[in-house]
């Protein structure tokens, strides 16, 4: 009888107990005929791939180009301090050093309008040209040497205010501006003579291009109707007055008079003429 070797009767049961585990058979060696059930393997999770990976870093690429872009172009209305800024100086409200850039922009050249009005201290009023810095020291009405002074205001008269002789008269009138107008005047034919309406003591403020107004009516049946206007003496106008037979029409004459007092005179020695609600004057 042969004995074995205890080494040998370990290495058989370590080999046993090797083989006590399912043995994997392949695919096609399993025996749907067995009543064991074919295990099934569990498909492994698929890996997700970076297919967007090329936008997402497209997209990182361009923002980065945007703050290059950004950084580095320059800013309209802003100049940059400079490597070595000028000692002692500094902007107006001194928070920041005054660079290169607008030391040479405050030495440019200021010149003055030629044609521009002096100003009430004796200085050019008007604008100036050159890239100075604004005068911040003015008011909030702006330079007084450039604004515009303003037009003097109408003067205006009722002509029943006015000095009336002949066949002139105040008629009522509900629609006219102050109730009523003159008619009249001109001839009419009457013992009393021809008709006039005389505006005294017209005052003007100042001297230049006066528009005077005259608003008239012309009812009844005989038109169009002329009236000859005379403004302090001068040369009469003749003015032909049509197509208002209630108030009010208009007609203008532009006058170059006189600061102060003027009479105007309307009259017709000739013919009948218009009914008068007021006069105006307008500087132009």
């Amino acid at each position: 009888m042969v004995r074995k070797s205890p080494h040998s009767r370990h290495s058989t049961r370590r080999s046993l107990r090797r083989r006590r585990g399912p043995v994997p058979l392949a695919d096609d060696s399993w025996d749907d005929t067995l009543a064991i059930p074919r295990p099934q393997i569990a498909a492994a999770p698929r890996r997700r791939t970076g297919r967007y990976r090329w936008i997402i870093a497209a997209a990182g690429l361009g923002s980065i180009a945007v703050l290059v872009a950004l950084a580095v172009a320059p800013t309209h209305g802003f100049v940059g301090p400079g490597d070595d800024p000028v000692a002692g100086t500094s902007t107006q409200d001194g928070a920041q050093t005054e660079g290169p850039g607008l030391a040479a922009l405050h030495s440019l050249p200021v010149t003055s309008d030629p044609t521009a009005s002096s100003g009430p201290d004796g200085r050019a009023g008007g604008r100036t040209t050159g890239s100075a810095p604004l005068d911040t020291g003015s008011g909030s009405d702006g330079d007084a040497g450039s604004a515009t002074a303003p037009a003097p205001p109408a003067v205006t008269i009722e002509a029943e205010a006015a000095v009336r002789a002949g066949s002139a008269s105040v008629t009522a009138d509900p629609f006219s501006s102050g109730g009523a107008y003159v008619g009249g005047i001109g001839e009419w034919g009457g013992s009393s003579g021809p008709g006039t309406l005389v505006f005294t003591s017209v005052n003007l403020p100042s001297t230049g291009t006066w528009r005077l107004t005259i608003y008239f009516l012309d009812p009844g049946p005989k038109g169009p109707r002329h009236a000859m206007v005379v403004v302090s003496g001068t040369d009469p106008h003749n003015v032909q007055f049509s197509g208002s037979p209630s108030c009010c029409g208009i007609r203008t004459l532009d006058l170059s008079l006189s600061a102060g007092s003027h009479t105007i005179t309307i009259t017709n020695p000739d013919d009948v003429g218009p009914s008068i609600d007021r006069i105006s004057f307008t500087a132009v």
